[in-house]
């Protein structure tokens, strides 16, 4: 550095005073912005946008601002443009939200608007609003909500969710199946979301196959038969329930009367290990604690009722989903037909189960040589 204190010319610069490295003018490119737990206001997000410092934003990310209202009343400028009018994505995570109006204001000041995020608020304690946006027929682009971590407790707030024409949703841990009492389990409301859905192809993190569906749409067609049910019934408040059975019967005509599922018992505890897996049809209305009694019948009653679990086997799931009520039917925990339910016993420790193995393993193989031992006596006596 000069001892002047003067910044030198870096390596390469142009000497003519006019060469300049941009010739034209900066325009600003970036398409999200993050602004979570800044403080910022909805007044000071349209006078930036008023700025046109962003023209070409898509993605905005408003968590934890306190912006409790969500998403204002946001009218058109003087000059007639829309603010922020390319907005697809909206994040509004953790801000107090209550107000199910939200979603309107929402798709009314952004057209364009393709997902919205609204996790963590306190949406769900009233449905004021949530029915209005879901019987408007006018065109949007909104098809992702999410929906986690808020104040969901009723069959009637899934109805009128339901009524979304979404491509994903998310709804988990929320009051309707978390606490000491809830009214589902998370599979029952997967299973009757999905087949009160029929554009949903994502739901809480996890793609809605073909076989997922076909299952969850069956058992819901079943379920819909009896109108006493206290599902069918809370959801037929808020949605057209007899329009979604009319739907689900020209698809599966076969569906009548009491909804049968296949279930496979996979011998699990060290009593069992010598037994093969059992396969029986079940009515869904049977309770964790009857299926554990046919259970107990099915494999000689080897291990004692009171000490038989029976978890639901989950590929997300390592160690296999437990019952926590075994006074719940199937259909509250979601068995689907084709589920496979692991039977153990809670007498088991590690140890205990790696030995009785390596004994079912040694008879099975002394058997095994027994059984050619006579197939040769008897080649050889010829």
């Amino acid at each position: 550095m000069p001892d002047d204190g003067s910044v030198p010319l870096p390596v390469g610069a142009p000497e003519t005073a006019d060469a300049r490295i941009a010739r034209g003018t900066f325009a600003c490119r970036i398409q999200t912005l993050v602004l979570s737990s800044t403080g910022i206001s909805w007044k000071d997000i349209l006078a930036l946008d008023y700025t046109g410092c962003f023209p070409c934003l898509e993605h905005l990310h408003l968590a934890q601002n306190g912006l409790t209202e969500g998403v204002p009343e946001i009218s058109c400028r003087e000059d007639g443009n829309r603010p922020l009018s390319r907005i697809k994505t909206l994040v509004l995570d953790s801000n107090g939200v209550s107000d199910w109006f939200v979603l309107k204001r929402a798709v009314a000041a952004f057209p364009l608007l393709e997902e919205l995020h609204l996790n963590g608020n306190s949406l769900g304690g009233s449905l004021d609003g949530l029915m209005d946006v879901s019987v408007e027929t006018a065109a949007r682009c909104l098809t992702k909500v999410f929906l986690s971590e808020n104040k969901l407790s009723s069959w009637q707030a899934v109805g009128a969710v339901s009524c979304y024409a979404l491509l994903e949703l998310k709804v988990q841990r929320n009051p309707m199946t978390e606490g000491d009492k809830p009214l589902a389990s998370p599979q029952l409301l997967r299973q009757v979301l999905i087949a009160l859905m029929p554009t949903l192809t994502r739901l809480n993190n996890s793609e809605v196959n073909a076989k997922e569906r076909l299952a969850a749409e069956r058992y819901f067609l079943a379920l819909v038969q009896n109108k006493d049910h206290l599902i069918i019934q809370a959801l037929g408040e808020t949605c057209a329930v007899d329009s979604h059975a009319s739907r689900l019967k020209s698809l599966y005509a076969d569906v009548v009367g009491e909804f049968l599922v296949e279930v496979t018992l996979e011998p699990f505890g060290a009593e069992l290990l010598d037994q093969k897996p059992v396969v029986k049809k079940v009515p869904h209305t049977m309770t964790i604690a009857e299926l554990k009694a046919l259970a107990h019948k099915s494999f000689g009653e080897k291990v004692p009722v009171e000490r038989m679990q029976l978890l639901l086997v989950d590929p997300a799931v390592p160690f296999g989903t437990p019952f926590a009520d075994e006074s719940r039917d199937l259909g509250f925990y979601g068995v689907m037909d084709g589920a496979r339910l692991r039977v153990d016993d809670s007498a088991d420790n590690y140890g205990d189960k790696m030995l009785k193995a390596v004994d079912n393993t040694e008879k099975q193989m002394l058997a095994s040589d027994k059984a050619d031992g006579a197939v040769e006596s008897l080649f050889t006596e010829k």
